[in-house]
């Protein structure tokens, strides 16, 4: 039998997002028999790194690049050297970060490098200029895989040949049954409250400021309801100041990051996603997953999951109108809610698993390196 192929990917965090659960599960799944997979990741000035941290408990090889600045010549030297001496055949990058490094990198060694775009935020001008420095290295690129056919429109729109992207959608496994962790519990919320959650990082492509608006009538409105964000991230004071403000303190709740989304999930009733832009979001995949309808902005590949009227309400982005109207509807049709949350949670099972996607991406890696 020929031997593995040796595939690394190189994704530039220290925690376990939604693109990290990606990576991770797609690496605890793939064939063995078939490849050798590594994981590396940048060193953040020794402190403990959380996503490789995360593969080691799970068996994966894991590797570090270590510099002192974000794209140092050095990254270069050191990803050549570890690229040349595991024998890799394929660089999987994920980000600009590692686009661009895994560019100048790879090319020398005839190493095959694959893009994963996972989405672009646009979220501060520095991070513009870094995703369009991205755009460009993608231009180089013969393989690139989007996570949704709506990013998959994005790259193209960017100048980036249709024929050079692969759509492997997100995926996620979502346990069934009862769940030790409740987050009535968590948060101390009574039982009859009926929770709307959503989930991600605390920046503006995520628009919770938006959400925060569209909640503020329906509080005054219903004693019993209470709106929950699960995330971290840069807007958490400018996001605390407008609950504040709006006077939904103890209803608008901002409990921080949680490494188990779904099974706080569980115990909600809906799922909002307000998005100025997304890829394919994972959050979104888990509420509906976890059986809640789901409320969301009609952006990137969100619609490829959420299909109003059959399992969810699709709104535009940004109307904030909208947004609350369509929270509105499915807590005055409960019924109707828990129907479109049964079908959601069918749909995810049967067209966003794990399987799937490893299959995708194996495809991919076999068309491109040979045989394994």
């Amino acid at each position: 039998m020929p031997d593995p192929i040796v595939v690394m990917h190189l994704r530039a965090s220290n925690f376990v997002g939604g693109p990290e659960k990606q990576i991770l599960e797609h690496l605890r799944r793939i064939d063995r028999q078939c490849f050798r997979p590594i994981l590396c990741s940048f060193d953040n000035d020794g402190r403990p790194n959380g996503l490789l941290q995360a593969a080691e408990a799970d068996n994966i090889r894991t590797l570090s690049l270590r510099s002192s600045s974000p794209f140092h010549p050095r990254l270069i030297t050191q990803l050549r050297r570890l690229l040349r001496d595991n024998s890799v055949q394929l660089l999987v990058t994920h980000g600009y970060k590692s686009n661009i490094i895994g560019y100048l990198s790879s090319g020398a060694l005839g190493v095959s490098q694959i893009v994963y775009s996972h989405g672009w935020t646009g979220e501060s001008a520095k991070i513009r200029c870094y995703e369009f420095a991205d755009k460009q290295v993608m231009k180089m690129i013969q393989n690139i895989v989007a996570v949704s056919e709506g990013h998959k429109r994005q790259i193209v729109a960017a100048g980036i040949p249709g024929d050079r992207i692969t759509v492997v959608h997100n995926a996620v496994f979502v346990e069934k049954g009862p769940h030790k962790e409740s987050i009535r519990d968590l948060l101390a919320l009574p039982e009859d409250a009926v929770l709307v959650v959503s989930a991600g990082r605390l920046s503006p492509e995520k628009n919770f400021a938006g959400f925060i608006e569209a909640a503020a009538p329906i509080v005054r409105q219903r004693e019993k309801v209470y709106f929950i964000v699960l995330g971290e991230g840069i807007l958490r004071r400018e996001l605390e100041r407008q609950v504040a403000a709006a006077g939904l303190q103890g209803r608008f709740l901002l409990p921080g990051f949680s490494d188990n989304v779904p099974a706080l999930l569980a115990d909600a009733d809906i799922f909002v996603s307000s998005s100025h832009t997304e890829g394919l979001p994972v959050a979104v995949l888990e509420g509906a997953g976890a059986g809640l309808p789901v409320v969301a902005t009609a952006v990137g590949g969100t619609p490829e999951i959420v299909r109003g009227g059959y399992n969810g309400v699709l709104v535009p982005a940004g109307d904030v109108a909208a947004l609350r109207q369509a929270m509105e509807h499915l807590l005055d049709n409960p019924e109707e809610a828990k129907d479109m949350g049964r079908r959601g949670a069918a749909l995810v099972d049967e067209a966003f698993n794990f399987a799937s996607q490893a299959r995708k991406l194996e495809d991919l890696y076999v068309r491109i390196a040979g045989t394994c």
